[in-house]
């Protein structure tokens, strides 16, 4: 291939694809150097266009460097490394050769592999003697990275380790073997020099072809675990780790991990416990931590943890604890970071199964056994057999010696994530598949019966509440949150009393056989949310009858121990959790050890100055409460009042009175329950009807004045009435008396104490307003004249029943006979009668206080105290009407739902086909093929495939191709003493009439739209994204009309390119320039612009466009196919120097049609999008009989303007 090349580069020297295949070739022979010369004649050629050739440009450079050390005369360190390499190089590919032999020995392998060992050994002395200029001289970093990659070092290492161990020959086994570890260990020494040299090498495609390689090389990783751990240290340094996911990847590699990691986690052990860690170890710590920091992907994530997790706590065999039982600082770096990392993640640590976890106390249990030894134990019967509670001799934190890794480190360390991962599981929720019984347990109670209940984690857990404080702090957390979302709280506590949970915070002894120190002083001084997790573990365990049992033979301990707890939570106003909770635990203690009267007086002072400066309703409410408690008691109440009246308080008596009336208040629990009661009473009062005391009660007078007026002034020609409401037993036998011929209906709640009612009275039971219609009485056909209800409200809902009685109520037929119709009559006391008639309203009736009897009937009920309302139903003929239009309401909404829906199943139909256009257009793998193209209309210049330019134009619609012979004849003529220019004048295929419907004015009026794009909404971001204008955009999806007319055009644009094919005649040396006037430039837009992927071959001899006086129809469409265009061309590796096509806009400036904004904004575009631009501009004389600047417009414009698109 080398030879190949540089023959035919020795006849044409700019040939790209044969300084390609030099370039690759050489490179792969090592040297690189003697194709320099040729890749830059090509990139000099190439010139500005030079930007999409990077590949290109990246050989050019290395090959410089090594062609000019190649020339140098003498000694330098880089000319050295040079020579190193060469020389890696060479005998690399005598092994490759060498392994292709048919009767290789292995003595011959090994010659092969121990020269290439000693060539790396020499590279990597030379590589370790620069390491130190780098960091200085940034041109030599340069050189050197650039001659390493000329050389393919990294691809030359990796190789070798790869095959070092590939074969193995029986004659001579064990002389291989160690062949191959001397060979695998140089290797790795060269790549460890390799990514130690500096952060910003090997360079990017290195790099991503040896993350491609890592599976391979696992099981040498494994072998050394030492150099491995190094290497992989050096590569999560990397500039670009975080780019290239190199933590990832090495997960992500088969067989690297499980090889690598228990080997890694034993050189973290320091036997002789050393204060400063050896660099290896080191190494090995921050490798685990990095690769959990650095990993991106979630399940590497996951599965990287659960693996950490199990080398950390479980260990190789279930119960050796892992290599957190090492000893070292490295080890003690490596755990404490990895737990930090683990409870910062939330989704990571919501992968770890609680069982799991709970692996990790007998590692705790272990450490602390052997590092801090046991103070006292205790055994506690379970159903499951004995288990044993253990206090460990643990120290403060600030008695620790640094370096060392201590088992209190660990513990809180420990007991941090045991917290985040409680919460973790509670946001996920219950478990997916439950392993015991059907239903799935809720996640804490998940947790708490995997983690504690079953290893018996209770046995560690609550004997730390005692611990130093940095200890108990976290061991309370985590009681708090287990105590708050436990969903059997009652379960918790007796488990919590049971294992005598309370005793270290009331400073009991405990255990109570041999008690240990407790540090609970030095706990409650860390802060207000420690004391909160105090108070409300506390309160929550004594809350059991085992605790106060045990309370009661030490009451005053516990009493000395709540009340210093209450001192400590009283100004934590930021925690307003713990002053509720030891004030509940303080009134529970002392109503059950009967203590309120050794209450002292201090105490009451404070609770209530904490009182009346608390703004926390609950904290006040529960002050209230406690207070109300020593109200209760003698003494207490003495000392309270004493309290209220001291100096200290400084309250005057009206001061006194507010505070003693604020916690009697009905805002207060108490307050709320006296309410509540009150309200109890006088609902069951008004819901029982009212009989009068006896005969002699005001009652019987008021109600029959009512009857006699109602009888007198709407009774007189009713035949059936209905009477509702607290005094309508008493009403019907009233009215039952002055009225024999009238049928008196009774609704009642209840027949309960019901006396004699009279013949013609009929009591009915009410049944629930919606079951009115069902009633035989209430729902039948003979109609009610009148209903009279007499105080209905809180008896019965009045506007419920009114409204299911209107259709059984009589009423009259037309309008104008209603004037003294009155149907409902409501009785009702002065302040409650505005509600009921309020209901009235609702339920459709109208008022009829204009009734003419209405003034008199009124006074009598005034008189008793009482007051009414007059009302009427409207007449058959209103409610007819209504009922009418109510029906057309509801055919016009039916009707209008039913259009929205209609539209809203045009406008999906619409976006589907705008989606499915939108895809397919110019797309060359969904759009059907063309196989016809464009007519030509005339031709001027040379024949077909004789020229050296070719220019094709495309009449406007409703034009004559004619017309623009006289100026396309100047083009043609103009090339005669240069380049041969051909002019083919293109029209409408047969049969076709137009290109497209649109105007060129409608296209305008169309206007483009598009976004500018940053990062965030702020100046800054928005600077920044303007410094790259090409990637910052979006464009908007062109409506449906829009992406209808380019579907037309693409049809045309195809056609196009065929006849470019047909002038090409497969000369690919020929230059094309497409250009047309009004929609014809449009079409040509369009296939320059947007065609590229439907022709590829046609398409790259397009070397220009000229749109003339065109509204291009929707070219925002044409600027998402641009945008593309650009950024493939600075990301793609091009092999040719042809570079984006040139547009050129011919516009009049006086064209009535389009805009300069419009040109100005397509301009901008162009220039957006990195297209080599160009706007002419001219003026037109237009009379009314000619609009557009078409031939015969004067001067003569088109000529010109085409011989400089053209560059004639």
């Amino acid at each position: 291939a080398r030879e190949d090349a540089f023959w035919v580069l020795h006849r044409e020297p700019c040939h790209t694809k044969a300084a390609i295949r030099l370039a690759k070739a050489s490179q792969a022979l090592g040297c690189l150097g003697e194709a320099a010369e040729p890749l830059a004649q090509l990139l000099a050629k190439a010139g500005p266009r030079a930007g999409g050739l990077r590949e290109i440009q990246g050989w050019q450079e290395e090959a410089e460097v090594l062609r000019s050390l190649d020339g140098l005369e003498g000694h330098s360190q880089l000319k050295e490394v040079h020579d190193a390499c060469r020389q890696l190089r060479k005998t690399s590919i005598q092994w490759q050769h060498l392994r292709k032999k048919r009767d290789l020995t292995r003595v011959e392998e090994s010659t092969a592999q121990d020269q290439w060992s000693s060539a790396a050994q020499t590279l990597a002395v030379e590589l370790h003697q620069l390491q130190g200029l780098l960091a200085e001289d940034v041109e030599l970093k340069r050189s050197l990275s650039l001659l390493l990659q000329g050389h393919g070092v990294l691809d030359v290492t990796t190789e070798a380790l790869s095959s070092s161990s590939s074969s193995t020959l029986p004659d001579v086994a064990e002389q291989a073997e160690e062949s191959e570890v001397h060979t695998s260990s140089q290797a790795l020494d060269l790549l460890c020099s390799l990514f130690g040299l500096s952060p910003e090498m090997p360079s990017e495609t290195d790099l991503r072809r040896f993350l491609l390689q890592l599976p391979m090389l696992a099981p040498v990783f494994a072998k050394s675990s030492k150099k491995s751990v190094l290497l992989v240290h050096r590569m999560l340094r990397h500039r670009l780790r975080r780019s290239l996911c190199v933590a990832d990847s090495l997960i992500e590699a088969k067989g690297l991990l499980p090889g690598c990691l228990r080997p890694w986690a034993k050189l973290l052990h320091d036997p002789l416990g050393c204060k400063e860690p050896n660099e290896i170890a080191m190494f090995a710590a921050e490798v685990l931590q990095e690769l959990s920091a650095q990993v991106i992907r979630l399940d590497n994530a996951e599965a990287l943890g659960l693996a950490l997790f199990v080398e950390c706590f479980v260990g190789e065999r279930s119960g050796s604890g892992g290599f957190v039982l090492s000893s070292g600082p490295a080890v003690r770096e490596a755990v404490l970071a990895l737990l930090r990392t683990w409870a910062a993640n939330d989704q990571v640590m919501s992968s770890f199964a609680p069982e799991l976890v709970a692996r990790a106390w007998p590692a705790l249990r272990a450490k602390m056994r052997r590092d801090a030894g046991v103070q006292v134990d205790r055994e506690v019967p379970t159903k499951s057999g004995t288990v044993k509670m253990e206090w460990f001799q643990l120290k403060p934190s600030q008695s620790l010696k640094k370096g060392a890794f201590h088992p209190e480190e660990l513990a809180g360390a420990l007991l941090h994530f045991f917290s985040a991962h409680v919460k973790a599981i509670w946001h996920r929720g219950s478990e997916q598949e439950p392993k015991h019984g059907i239903l799935p347990r809720e996640p804490v109670e998940e947790w708490v019966e995997d983690v504690l209940d079953k290893p018996f984690g209770w046995g560690m857990l609550l004997p730390m509440i005692a611990a130093p404080a940095s200890i108990a702090r976290e061991a309370l957390a985590l009681l708090d949150f287990l105590v708050q979302r436990h969903p059997h709280s009652a379960k918790l506590a007796n488990r919590l009393a049971g294992l005598h949970a309370f005793m270290p915070l009331l400073r009991l002894p405990w255990p109570q056989a041999q008690p240990v120190t407790n540090h609970l002083a030095a706990t409650l001084a860390l802060g207000p949310s420690v004391r909160k997790n105090i108070s409300l573990v506390l309160q929550f365990t004594m809350d059991t009858e085992v605790a106060m049992r045990i309370a009661q033979d030490h009451p005053e301990l516990c009493f000395k121990a709540i009340l210093e707890i209450l001192a400590s939570v009283l100004h934590d106003r930021d925690q307003p959790a713990s002053m509720v909770a030891i004030s509940e635990l303080l009134g529970q203690f002392c109503t059950h050890v009967s203590y309120l009267d050794k209450l002292p007086e201090e105490t009451i002072t404070s609770l209530v100055l904490e009182f009346v400066h608390s703004s926390e309703a609950a904290v006040r409410s529960q002050l209230a409460k406690l207070l109300r408690l020593f109200h209760t008691d003698q003494v207490a109440r003495q000392a309270l009042q004493r309290c209220l009246q001291g100096q200290e308080l400084g309250f005057d008596e009206a001061q006194q009175s507010r505070v003693l009336q604020e916690i009697f208040d009905s805002r207060t629990l108490a307050g709320q329950a006296r309410v509540a009661g009150m309200a109890r009473v006088l609902d069951e009062h008004e819901r029982r009807p009212v009989e009068p005391a006896c005969a002699k009660d005001p009652l019987n007078q008021q109600v029959a004045a009512i009857a006699a007026a109602v009888q007198d002034a709407i009774l007189k020609q009713r035949s059936r009435i209905l009477l509702l409401g607290r005094l309508a037993r008493q009403l019907s036998r009233c009215l039952a008396g002055a009225s024999k011929n009238c049928k008196i209906v009774l609704g009642e709640t209840t027949f309960d104490q019901m006396g004699s009612l009279g013949g013609s009275v009929l009591a009915v039971l009410l049944p629930p307003p919606h079951s009115v219609g069902k009633d035989p009485e209430l729902s039948s056909h003979e109609l009610f004249d009148v209903v009279i209800a007499i105080e209905p409200t809180g008896y019965l809902d009045i506007g419920e029943y009114a409204e299911q009685l209107r259709p059984f109520i009589r009423r009259f037929e037309r309008e104008e006979d209603k004037k003294n119709q009155v149907q409902f009559v409501c009785v009702e006391d002065r302040e409650r009668l505005e509600d009921a008639r309020d209901e009235l309203y609702s339920a459709g009736y109208y008022l009829a206080d204009h009734h003419e009897e209405y003034p008199s009937l009124r006074k009598v009920v005034l008189q008793t105290g009482r007051d009414l309302t007059l009302l009427s139903l409207p007449s058959a003929e209103k409610e007819a009407k209504k009922a009418k239009e109510t029906a057309q309401a509801r055919q016009r909404m039916s009707d209008r739902i039913a259009e929205e829906l209609a539209t809203a199943e045009q406008q999906e139909e619409e976006q589907v086909d705008r989606t499915v256009l939108h895809a397919m257009l110019f797309d060359p793998y969904l759009t059907k093929p063309e196989e016809s193209c464009l007519v030509s209309a005339f031709e001027l210049g040379p024949a077909r495939g004789n020229a050296d330019l070719v220019l094709i134009w495309l009449h406007g619609n409703g034009e004559d191709p004619a017309l623009w012979r006289p100026q396309l004849e100047l083009v043609a003529n103009a090339g005669a003493q240069g380049r041969k220019i051909r002019v083919v004048a293109a029209t409408l295929p047969t049969g076709q009439m137009e290109w497209y419907s649109w105007t060129d004015k409608e296209a305008v009026g169309k206007g483009l739209e598009w976004y500018e794009v940053s990062n965030d909404p702020t100046e800054e971001a928005v600077k920044k994204a303007a410094q790259d204008p090409a990637t910052n955009v979006s464009f908007g999806r062109p409506k449906l009309d829009e992406l209808k007319c380019v579907e037309v055009i693409e049809a045309f644009s195809k056609q196009l390119l065929n006849l470019v094919i047909a002038e090409a005649a497969g000369n690919r040396s020929v230059e094309f320039a497409l250009a047309g006037f009004s929609q014809g430039g449009s079409i040509a837009a369009y296939t320059v612009l947007a065609g590229a992927a439907l022709a590829p071959e046609a398409h790259s001899q397009i070397s220009s466009v000229g749109i003339c006086c065109s509204g291009v129809p929707a070219f925002h469409y044409l600027g998402s196919k641009m945008q593309a265009a650009c950024l493939q061309a600075r990301d793609e590796t091009m092999t040719s120097c042809r570079s984006l096509p040139a547009v050129h806009l011919i516009y009049a400036r006086n064209d009535p049609d389009i805009s300069e904004n419009y040109v100005a904004t397509i301009f901008g575009l162009c220039k957006r999008f990195e297209y080599p631009a160009v706007r002419h501009s001219f003026n037109a004389e237009l009379d009314s009989a000619q609009s557009r600047p078409v031939p015969g417009s004067k001067p003569a414009w088109l000529s010109p303007i085409l011989a400089q698109v053209l560059k004639l």
